[in-house]
C-alpha cells in the first residue's frame, strides 16, 4: 500500500505557498493535489482563540513582534501572514475543509485546555490526529477526548526505542501513529530496524520532514506508511512513479 502524503503547514515549501505556510491559500493548493492529510500546528491566543500557527511569535512570518499567546485574538485577526493571508483560527480551518483530515501538533500547554472545547464542541475527532513533543500535552488531551487518535509523544518514542516496551502513557486507545524525523541529534532514527519495531507494535510510521526525492525513495522502500512533506507535490509524483515501477 502506498504511504500517506501529510502537506507539511499545507506544503510549506511548494513555491506559491513560499511565506504562507498554515494558511487557508496553503491548505487549499494542498487539496487541489489530492492530499487527503494536512500537517499543522496550533497555539492559543490570551484569550483562548485556537490559531494554525508554528512559531511562538510572528516575526518570521508577518514581520511582527507578537507572540501568539501574549497577544489577544482582536489583535491577531489582524495580522497578515506573507502581508497577505489572515493567520486563520483552527475553528475556521475545520469548517472550511471538513472534508480533510488533520494531522495537529500542540505546540503550547495554553493551547491544550482550548483545544479540547474546540474539539468538544465542533465534532471533529473522526478528521484529526493529535501529536505534540511534549508527553503531558498528549496525556491531557488522550483523557480528555478518547476517541481522538494520536500519535506519541517525544519521549514516548525513546522508551519504545530504548527499552522495548510501552510507557504507562500509552495506555490510552487510539494512539495509532509514530512520527519520527529522519535524525535524532545526528543518529539516524528512520530505519529498517526502526519501521520495523514500530510496526510489529501496531503502529502507522510517519517520517518527517521528507522534502527531497531520494529520501522519498528510499522510505517508501522501507515500507513507511506517511511521508510529512513541505513538498506534496513532489511526494505524490515520486510515490505514483513507485506505485508504477511496482507493478511491471
Amino acid at each position: 500500500m502506498s504511504p500517506l502524503v501529510l502537506a507539511h503547514r499545507g506544503g510549506a515549501k511548494m513555491l506559491y505557498n513560499l511565506k504562507l505556510e498554515n494558511t487557508i491559500s496553503a491548505f487549499e493548493r494542498a487539496v487541489a493535489l489530492g492530499c487527503s492529510w494536512i500537517e499543522t500546528d496550533v497555539r492559543a491566543s490570551k484569550d483562548g482563540v485556537v490559531y494554525v500557527i508554528h512559531d511562538e511569535d510572528l516575526r518570521r512570518l508577518a514581520g511582527a513582534h507578537y507572540r501568539i499567546e501574549d497577544t489577544d485574538s482582536s489583535v491577531l485577526d489582524r495580522v497578515r501572514i506573507g502581508g497577505r493571508e489572515p493567520m486563520p483560527r483552527l475553528s475556521e480551518v475545520l469548517r472550511r475543509f471538513s472534508g480533510v483530515n488533520f494531522n495537529i501538533d500542540i505546540k503550547s500547554d495554553q493551547a491544550v485546555a482550548p483545544l479540547i472545547r474546540l474539539l468538544r464542541s465542533a465534532g471533529h475527532g473522526a478528521q484529526i490526529r493529535l501529536a505534540s513533543f511534549d508527553t503531558d500535552r498528549l496525556v491531557r488531551v488522550r483523557e480528555a477526548l478518547p476517541g481522538a487518535r494520536t500519535s506519541i509523544s517525544r519521549n514516548e518514542l525513546a522508551r519504545l526505542l530504548v527499552l522495548g516496551a510501552a510507557p504507562a502513557s500509552m495506555r490510552y486507545p487510539n494512539i495509532d501513529a509514530a512520527q519520527i524525523p529522519l535524525h535524532w541529534h545526528g543518529v539516524p532514527i528512520a530505519t529498517r530496524a526502526v519501521i520495523g519495531k514500530l510496526h510489529r507494535m501496531d503502529l502507522a510510521v510517519h517520517v518527517w520532514t521528507v522534502d527531497e526525492e531520494p529520501q522519498m525513495r528510499r522510505l517508501i522502500a522501507l515500507g513507511v506508511d506517511g511521508l510529512v512533506t513541505g513538498r506534496p507535490d513532489l511526494a505524490m509524483k515520486v510515490i505514483a512513479q513507485a506505485a508504477h515501477s511496482g507493478r511491471r
